[in-house]
């Protein structure tokens, strides 16, 4: 009887483990980005399963998904993110980045939007091998006033700009 309590008891971990398992990798599917506009105006972003924020944006009419990036200076797109967007000019140049010092190009983005907000000409490095579509920087974000409340961001354009 108490062997068939063990056993018993080793089954339901073991099925506990694969189901935490597998759970987790279905968890790695398509990246969902939940953004909306408030009566404010304000673009409100919810936090994804991840713990990053996100946003949709379109970058010379080129649908995107940017990871909001606090820690990067300028707008960051990959090699092929710019490819699809247009960019056949930019300035060679190397780039102190969280992986160390990478060389990167400069170039000019003419149209930004991001839900209702349009940028115009904006600094955007191109850089090689770089993981996902895009960081969202600083160049880009101290335009909006940025405030965050326990699972939501909100991003509100400031006055003047």
């Amino acid at each position: 009887m108490k062997s068939t309590i063990t056993s018993a008891g080793l089954w339901f971990f073991i099925a506990a483990i694969l189901y935490a398992v597998i759970s987790g990798l279905l968890q790695n599917g398509p990246l969902h980005v939940t953004m909306d506009t408030d009566a404010t105006g304000s673009l409100v972003i919810q936090r994804h399963r991840d713990g990053h924020f996100y946003v949709e944006a379109q970058l010379n009419g080129q649908p995107a998904t940017l990871l909001i990036d606090t820690g990067a200076s300028t707008l960051a797109i990959s090699e092929e993110l710019a490819d699809a967007a247009g960019l056949t000019r930019c300035r060679p140049q190397q780039s102190h980045t969280a992986n160390g010092i990478t060389n990167t190009c400069i170039a000019s983005l003419d149209h930004l939007q991001i839900g209702p907000f349009a940028l115009q000409k904006v600094q955007t490095s191109v850089l090689p091998r770089l993981s996902g579509q895009g960081l969202l920087g600083m160049n880009v974000l101290h335009q909006f006033r940025m405030e965050q409340e326990g699972e939501t961001l909100r991003l509100t354009l400031r006055k003047g700009l």
